[in-house]
């Protein structure tokens, strides 16, 4: 009866050492698999993009340092008009509320953004990521921020820019990395 036991618990021990090996080798040809990343979306595809930062700047201000925080938030509605594989996918942006409060030892102030609430724009995103075709950002209102940037149409199409980065040029696997330069 010894015997039988030891040979079934080294035959479970096999198995269980064969089953390990398998599920290895399907894990490791799942990482080697390739994959074409692209933007790709149905016509009608709407979704909600909200970016949230904070920023700490020094200044030198006769002598004396001076710290600001900076806190933003911005909500923008993003609506897929029409999806063309070979054209891309020409996108309406719809503009919607937006925050900045800036607070330091000289004061505390809020950017004032409702002139661009409902403000919408249109433009093409590419499958690879590029944005271009851009209309109708000259009509979004100039704005000040309460940090004394100017908001104009290239800032705006920047902004549109950098929300899409640019996917690579060929296909990739899990652990593959590439560089995105924003801005260009």
């Amino acid at each position: 009866m010894k015997k039988i036991f030891s040979s079934f618990a080294l035959l479970l021990l096999v198995l269980a050492a064969l089953f390990s090996l398998t599920s290895a080798a399907e894990k490791d040809s799942e990482a080697q698999k390739l994959y074409e990343l692209k933007y790709q979306m149905k016509q009608g595809t709407k979704f909600i993009m909200v970016s949230t930062g904070t920023t700490e700047t020094v200044t030198d201000q006769m002598g004396t340092e001076v710290v600001a925080n900076i806190q933003s938030e911005g909500t923008d509605t993003y609506t897929v008009l029409s999806s063309d594989k070979e054209k891309g996918l020409s996108i309406e942006l719809e503009m919607g509320e937006r925050i900045q409060d800036i607070s330091s030892d000289m004061g505390a102030a809020s950017s004032d953004f409702s002139a661009l609430v409902g403000k919408k724009a249109k433009f093409v995103l590419k499958a690879d990521g590029t944005v271009e075709g851009f209309e109708g950002f000259e009509a979004i209102p100039e704005v000040t921020t309460a940090s004394g940037e100017v908001l104009t149409k290239d800032l705006y199409e920047l902004g549109v820019k950098g929300t899409f980065p640019k996917l690579p040029d060929k296909p990739v696997k899990f652990g593959d990395t590439w560089n995105d330069v924003q801005g260009e």
